[in-house]
């Protein structure tokens, strides 16, 4: 496995972060 920089990690983590939020807007619609 590569290994991530933590900017590379912190930009992932808000990603998934922004995408669970977005899955449960939509899932509570």
């Amino acid at each position: 496995m590569e290994q991530l920089d933590d900017d590379e990690r912190k930009t992932l983590s808000l990603q998934i972060e922004t995408l669970e939020r977005s899955d449960t807007l939509n899932s509570n619609k």
